[in-house]
């Protein structure tokens, strides 16, 4: 976060994120990670619009209603579903790379990192995939060289 602040890096947060910060039944976590969430910006692409309801009335009224899909790309989604990744991590990870993300950051060593990192790096070159450690890491090296 102070990196964002200082302007060094963006960072985005989607509807994705809020949908588990949701479920964090630790209140004082949950305080934590809301006002993480609310200090970032929202990801350019969260959501895929369809088309529209409309609703017509014979006074002429009219109502509008946007039909949107919560997924970017929906082959993309079900190969990583196939590949093993969970609901949830296929859906963050298919925001990074329908949003051309540079580094998708996640503390979720044992469903992404440790089975996944590779191949998704292999797959989609231009998303890396790090620890909030190991991008720390990689930005102070190069400030360094």
């Amino acid at each position: 976060m102070k990196l964002r602040e200082s302007g060094k890096c963006l960072m985005f947060r989607s509807r994705v994120v809020w949908t588990e910060l949701e479920r964090t039944n630790a209140t004082e976590q949950r305080i934590k990670l809301q006002a993480d969430y609310e200090a970032l910006d929202q990801i350019p692409q969260d959501e895929l619009p369809l088309g529209s309801f409309n609703i017509t009335d014979h006074m002429g009224g009219c109502i509008s209603n946007p039909i949107v899909s919560d997924y970017l790309d929906e082959a993309l989604y079900r190969e990583l579903l196939q590949r093993g990744l969970s609901d949830k991590d296929a859906h963050h990870i298919t925001h990074a790379v329908s949003n051309k993300c540079d580094v998708f950051l996640t503390c979720d060593e044992k469903t992404i990192i440790k089975p996944h990192r590779k191949w998704l790096e292999d797959k989609f070159p231009r998303v890396k995939i790090r620890l909030p450690s190991e991008l720390l890491a990689e930005l102070s090296g190069a400030a360094t060289t």
